[in-house]
């Protein structure tokens, strides 16, 4: 109820634009979704991105890979925390 979530959406490869964002071509859009206030932010740059949350004191986004993560997930059948430790 309190999680906030870091998403990005888009190419891997830096040098590629495939989305439109606010009316350009973008290769990524990054996503702060804070379930506590229940707001979406989305930002055409991690940079923009970390200034909202050092801004919002939201904790520092630890990025995972979804393809690396089920891998982990599927051989250890659990993620690789504790969700419902809280992270300082």
């Amino acid at each position: 109820q309190d999680s906030i979530i870091f998403l990005r959406s888009g190419n891997i490869d830096n040098n590629l634009d495939s989305l439109y964002f606010e009316g350009k071509l973008v290769n990524a859009i990054w996503f702060i979704l804070d379930l506590k206030t229940k707001s979406e932010l989305e930002f055409d740059s991690e940079k923009d991105l970390l200034k909202e949350v050092i801004k919002n004191g939201y904790p520092i986004p630890k990025w995972q890979n979804l393809d690396s993560l089920s891998k982990v997930i599927s051989k250890a059948g659990k993620l690789p925390w504790d969700p419902r430790k809280k992270v300082n």
